[in-house]
């Protein structure tokens, strides 16, 4: 309730506290909303690699296959394949076969890979974890001594996310505007209306 102060003037809640409160609830929610983290813990299930963990194969494979027990969430999905002694091999985009996840991979000369996967799911479960598999004679590495040099980007705003954040830009700029318009100067009811 706002009351007028010996000067005249009104103290209390008007449209500039309104609209800094607007704009720090907004904010507070955004950051709330957008926060990266889950709601709680969520459930792992275990992956089958193809190429088999610890196999030693003749030619390097074309592709990884992850065997899911659900249906991959192909924007969520993250592998990387490491050699024993080099960066990360580039691999083509996450596809999904039924339940499987497919990643392709280029011509392997001989060596030790380390496949490194963390994997969503379309109903929340979540399935983490890494194979080694050799291509030739190369000696077998333990998956713990291979560490990928970089780690894996999430996909960032999608297209409907953009224009939903634009328009509540615009929607809190419009609010902010009209809070903080000048009010009008109310004059005493027994004055008579200047003509």
């Amino acid at each position: 309730m706002t009351a007028a102060g010996q000067d005249g003037r009104r103290r209390g809640f008007g449209p500039r506290t309104a609209a800094v409160a607007v704009v720090l609830v907004t904010v507070v929610t955004a950051l709330w909303l957008r926060s990266p983290s889950p709601p709680g813990p969520a459930a792992t299930v275990a992956a089958t690699v193809v190429p088999a963990d610890g196999s030693r194969l003749a030619t390097g494979p074309t592709e990884v296959r992850l065997r899911l027990a659900g249906t991959p969430d192909t924007d969520e999905a993250h592998v990387s394949l490491t050699p024993a002694d080099g960066p990360q091999v580039p691999t083509g985009a996450s596809r999904r076969d039924g339940t499987d996840l497919v990643v392709s991979v280029p011509a392997l000369p001989q060596g030790s890979y380390t496949v490194a996967y963390h994997v969503w799911l379309t109903d929340g479960r979540q399935s983490t974890g890494r194979s080694v598999f050799a291509v030739g004679a190369a000696p077998l590495l333990p998956p713990a001594a291979v560490v990928p040099e970089t780690g894996h980007q999430h996909v960032g705003t999608d297209p409907l996310d953009g224009l939903l954040l634009v328009l509540d830009l615009v929607l809190l700029i419009a609010l902010s505007v009209i809070l903080l318009r000048r009010p009008r100067v109310v004059t005493d009811p027994e004055d008579p209306p200047a003509r």
